[in-house]
C-alpha cells in the first residue's frame, strides 16, 4: 500500500503516481489497526519495528521535530 507521511497516510492509486511514497505492508496496518481498536490480537514480532518507524516518521512530521522517545523504544 502507498504511503506519505507528507501527505498525511494511505494514497489512491492516482496520487501514489504523483509523488514519492514508502510502500506499507498489509501487516503494518493490520498491527496499526489491531491497536486503534485496542484488541488484544497476536502481534508479530517482525512487524513491530516497521510499525514505529512508521508512526515515528509520521509523528515526526507533524511535530516538525525529533520526538526523543521513539529514538529510546527503537534502541531497546
Amino acid at each position: 500500500y502507498p504511503y506519505s507521511a507528507q501527505l498525511g497516510g494511505l494514497l489512491c492509486t492516482n496520487c501514489s503516481k504523483t509523488v514519492d511514497y514508502k510502500a506499507v505492508s498489509h501487516n503494518i496496518l493490520e498491527v496499526l489497526q489491531s491497536l486503534e481498536n485496542q484488541k488484544n490480537e497476536e502481534i508479530n514480532k517482525e512487524d513491530i519495528r516497521p510499525t514505529l518507524n512508521l508512526l515515528r516518521e509520521h509523528i515526526d512530521l507533524r511535530a516538525k521535530n525529533t520526538i526523543k522517545s521513539f529514538e529510546l523504544l527503537l534502541s531497546l
